[in-house]
């Protein structure tokens, strides 16, 4: 038995199997839990027919199966694994010649062709190299397998969310409660890069106070001090439903990719949420961010980190993602990713109208508590709407110039107003009377030129059925929200933390550990 294995293993090429199956499983360790078992069947499936081509493509050159199989092998691995070496070429060279594309693609080319004609014209059997390749990647699959198991232990710890601790959960603790008939509905309806009148009025003397007057009149609290926790969207929106900071390790942990899944994955599993379903809460979610978006609705703003998962870690899918940009110097290509431009926009637009359709279904006289957490991607870029809600001309969209884009978001500014307006409006008028709305900015606009920090100037309101804002101040941030909610309509005692904006740079790494805090 172990002679018939022995001699399998060093004349048949099973590491042309194992090696397309050991670049799948190494991938979905790298995050664990993410994908579904569909999309790891699909890049297998692909990846096993691209194998089938190099091989079938190969053997018309080598016209003998072991000296096929062995090139393939070779071509195969440097496809599959270009994209990790590429990055450790950048690292050691600091992005200079030897890491660039001009050096990599001859060097490579010139090693294929030495490579073809030594395995061409070599007599003796590859028996060693054979049996070399197939413990080498069962070694490496025995490895994958401990890591998976590893990794499912994590998993069941709360490793795929961005904090785990629940600290705010412990800290719950009501002192009187309520019947679910005069617990209030929670609206929160965030627009991304928000800023607040205040800020917009000192950067760009644009004075936005028609939408201040409008909120007062309606009897909503302002608070016009306030500033973002985080100056990137998932960390702002998340550390709101955890009502708490998060630690550098939370934030910097697996690089930058892991942390916006785990930032996506915490959007529904939340210590608010897990407060609120113990209340009763109805929990309804709209927003383009997560990848729990129903059949249907247009697809998850972050998709393509699942969908190019696999495919960026290849040859031609780090080309395409380092170099497909030049392509639209050719003007058929141009013209056909104008095209594909303005289906997004379009898409983009009915995302929006579909999250306004939504909210306005939440809303009845008579229903158990509900939590309504609504996202729209207004005023941020890009920046496709006039002031009226109506896309522009792409020749418009596309000549935009960057002196320009402050212009371009007061426009999208504009038209945010109207959105919100009409939605406070219409859950005022259409909800119960028991209802509280908050409408807040994740950040500000992050662009900004001046001394101020304007990425984090965000708009914060709140309206309270009693307009009792006796605890609210005007410089209170989003970590305290839900605290101070809590604490008024549900008897609870958690303590208000200290109000903090945390700048976390944009490129996340875990050689990137800057970390500044501004009170």
């Amino acid at each position: 038995m172990k002679e018939k294995l022995l001699s399998a293993l060093q004349k048949r090429p099973y590491f042309l199997v194992l090696l397309p199956l050991f670049f799948i499983a190494h991938g979905y360790n790298e995050f664990f839990g993410f994908f579904s078992f569909n999309f790891i069947l699909l890049n297998l499936v692909l990846t096993g027919f691209c194998t089938g081509v190099l091989f079938l493509v190969t053997l018309f050159y080598f016209k003998n199966k072991e000296k096929t199989s062995l090139f393939t092998f070779w071509l195969l691995l440097f496809i599959l694994t270009f994209g990790e070496t590429h990055d450790i070429l950048k690292q050691l060279f600091k992005n200079g010649f030897i890491s660039s594309y001009k050096f990599i693609l001859p060097f490579s080319l010139f090693l294929f062709f030495a490579l073809a004609f030594y395995i061409k014209n070599k007599k003796q059997p590859f028996t060693r190299t054979y049996l070399f390749f197939h413990l080498l990647l069962i070694t490496f699959a025995l490895y994958e397998g401990i890591a998976a198991i590893g990794n499912y232990q994590k998993l069941k710890n709360g490793s795929n969310i961005i904090d785990n601790r629940f600290t705010a959960v412990s800290e719950y603790k009501p002192i009187k409660q309520i019947p679910d008939t005069l617990k209030p509905d929670i609206y929160f309806l965030v627009f991304d890069a928000m800023p607040s009148t205040k800020a917009m009025k000192a950067e760009w003397k644009y004075d936005n106070s028609n939408l201040d007057s409008f909120l007062n009149k309606q009897g909503f609290y302002i608070a016009a001090d306030s500033r973002s926790n985080y100056n990137i969207t998932l960390l702002s929106v998340t550390s709101c439903f955890n009502m708490n900071y998060y630690h550098e390790k939370d934030i910097f942990n697996g690089g930058e990719i892991k942390t916006i899944i785990r930032g996506l994955n915490s959007l529904s599993n939340n210590p608010l949420q897990k407060i609120l379903k113990k209340e009763n809460y109805t929990v309804i979610q709209s927003e383009p961010l997560s990848f729990q978006n129903k059949p249907g609705v247009e697809k998850s703003f972050f998709q393509d980190i699942i969908d190019y998962h696999f495919y960026y870690k290849t040859l031609p899918g780090r080309m395409y993602k380092d170099l497909g940009w030049q392509l639209s110097k050719i003007k058929v290509i141009r013209s056909m990713m104008g095209t594909l431009s303005e289906k997004k926009f379009e898409s983009n637009k009915r995302r929006l109208n579909y999250t306004i359709q939504k909210i306005k279904e939440s809303c009845s006289q008579q229903h158990n508590p509900q939590f309504v957490y609504a996202h729209f991607m207004l005023p941020h870029a890009p920046f496709i709407f006039d002031s009226s809600g109506s896309i522009k001309s792409l020749k418009e969209i596309q000549s935009l110039k960057l002196e320009n884009h402050p212009k371009a978001f007061i426009e999208q500014v504009k038209f945010a107003n109207t959105i919100i307006k009409d939605l406070l409006l219409y859950i005022k008028q259409n909800n119960k009377r028991n209802t509280i709305i908050i409408i807040a900015g994740d950040h500000g606009f992050r662009n900004a030129s001046g001394s101020g920090y304007m990425i984090f100037d965000n708009l914060n309101t709140v309206y309270l059925p009693d307009q009792n804002y006796q605890s609210f101040y005007s410089s209170m941030s989003l970590v305290n929200t839900f605290r101070l909610i809590l604490n008024k309509h549900f008897y609870s005692t958690m303590p208000i933390l200290v109000d903090s904006s945390i700048f976390i740079p944009y490129n996340i790494s875990k050689k990137k550990l800057a970390f500044q805090q501004f009170n």
